[in-house]
């Protein structure tokens, strides 16, 4: 057998091998979920995604859905599961612009949901206890999840605080 054709012909293989794994990566949905706390600004909202500690003065939470494939999904829901397979979906979220639920995100675009806090449930403050991550759902029904430092240090603080809160046992 000739060289030079056993060199095309592997270069060849390995090519197609390559293109066969890039073409099943972009056919494939890809979701980031991000969860943030933000603040109001004078020049508009400042998000973080970092530690949060307790008594820091947030204004409420957010939760980001990035489209990272090259396929469109339309996003119908947005929220947090809890340790009991429970979800709690965000309601009435506040959008920038004029998006809103369902939203359609084309390839490598994001959008993000807004909650103010509340007077009767601070979430920043008093934490959210027994949550796992944060979602998105599609219109297909697939869900995506993600963590980020805010959402766990919240989870922690609001471990701490339900533990504070429990009745004593045998008081």
């Amino acid at each position: 057998m000739d060289p030079v054709s056993l060199t095309v012909g592997a270069v060849g293989a390995v090519l197609g091998i390559f293109n066969a794994v890039k073409t099943h990566y972009r056919d494939k949905v890809s979701v980031k979920v991000i969860f943030k706390v933000y603040r109001n600004g004078r020049n508009g909202r400042i998000m973080s995604r970092d530690k949060v500690a307790s008594g820091d003065n947030w204004d409420g939470v957010a939760i980001e859905v990035v489209n990272d494939g090259f396929l469109p999904v339309t996003i119908d829901e947005v929220g947090l599961v809890l340790n009991n397979a429970t979800k709690v979906t965000l309601c009435k979220p506040e959008f920038l612009s004029d998006q809103h639920l369902p939203c359609r995100l084309e390839a490598r675009t994001a959008v993000t949901a807004f909650v103010a806090e509340q007077a009767d449930g601070d979430i920043t403050l008093n934490g959210t206890p027994g949550a796992l991550y944060a979602y998105a759902g599609t219109a297909c029904g697939r869900m995506f999840k993600g963590k980020s430092p805010a959402l766990k240090s919240l989870i922690r603080i609001g471990n701490k605080t339900a533990k504070r809160l429990e009745p004593k046992a045998g008081g």
